[in-house]
């Protein structure tokens, strides 16, 4: 199924000279990565109020009224610029509810808790905790896993055989009934293929 989806740097140049099918093929091809990846940015008092479709929904509406700017400019790959489309709209839900929020429990209770501190810069803390590393080694995670489904299956087995469980090319090699040669060449360009489809965003 992966080796017929067209690639993305292909739907842009459709999408450039006016193609209105690309533009829809676009902002729909990572509804579903970025409602994963913005799940993981929703701390826990945000997602008692919005779901995640709704981060992405507004991500990918603000990205169609964009989409031209950035065709032109094309500062980042697509992904990371739908990343950062959708990162906004967390922050700025953060703000219009939590930081709210916080507002009206201060006119409720004037006098701080012992122990903060009343000059703590909110958004400050939302930067730390948006680029923590663990959410972007979990994010990257995600990518990867998304990468490996649009390989063939027999590569994906290959890889999953030799990167995550570390099996030997012989291993691989009498597993698929092929010489330890035809397993080593069949593993570099699974792995060639995996590093073309991670590269296409």
């Amino acid at each position: 199924m992966g080796q017929n989806r067209e690639p993305t740097h292909h739907l842009l140049a459709r999408a450039e000279s006016g193609d209105s099918s690309a533009r829809d093929q676009l902002l729909e091809r990572y509804r579903e990565r970025l409602k994963r990846s913005v799940a993981l940015r929703l701390d826990d008092r945000l997602s008692a109020r919005l779901d995640a479709s709704d981060i992405v929904q507004e991500a990918l509406t603000t990205a169609a009224r964009r989409l031209d700017d950035y065709l032109v400019q094309r500062p980042m790959p697509f992904l990371d610029w739908l990343k950062r489309l959708a990162r906004d709209r967390i922050i700025d839900a953060h703000r219009t509810h939590i930081m709210a929020e916080r507002r009206s429990v201060a006119r409720e209770n004037p006098r701080p808790k012992a122990g903060t501190n009343e000059s703590e810069d909110p958004t400050q803390s939302l930067s730390q905790y948006e680029h923590s590393e663990a959410l972007d080694r979990a994010d990257r995670l995600l990518e990867l896993q998304d990468a490996l489904n649009l390989l063939r299956p027999g590569d994906r087995q290959i890889v999953t055989m030799r990167h995550f469980e570390n099996q030997t090319p012989a291993q691989i090699a009498h597993y698929f009934g092929i010489t330890e040669g035809a397993a080593k060449v069949r593993t570099v360009r699974a792995l060639l293929r995996l590093r073309e489809i991670l590269s296409d965003r």
